[in-house]
């Protein structure tokens, strides 16, 4: 495949962010940057875009008024 090189304008904490992720990836800071655009522009269904996100929300207790509503409004009980 054919490459072609894209220049990024950065804040300098975000460039030292990336560098940062790119060393404990052991990878290369463009290694790090191009698979991170792959998974930004892959095509996937949304369960799989957010599934690490699953079991991270906690409510305080089972009568708590949000988790109510939710289970009120849910239609898979």
């Amino acid at each position: 495949m054919r490459k072609t090189i894209l220049a990024v304008r950065l804040e300098e904490e975000l460039r030292e962010a990336v560098n940062r992720r790119a060393v404990a990836e052991g990878t290369t800071v463009s290694g790090f940057v191009r698979e991170t655009l792959r998974e930004a522009v892959a095509d996937r269904p949304i369960g799989d875009r957010i599934r690490h996100l699953k079991g991270t929300v906690r409510l305080e207790s089972a009568d708590d008024a949000w988790r109510v509503s939710l289970r009120s409004r849910n239609w898979r009980r």
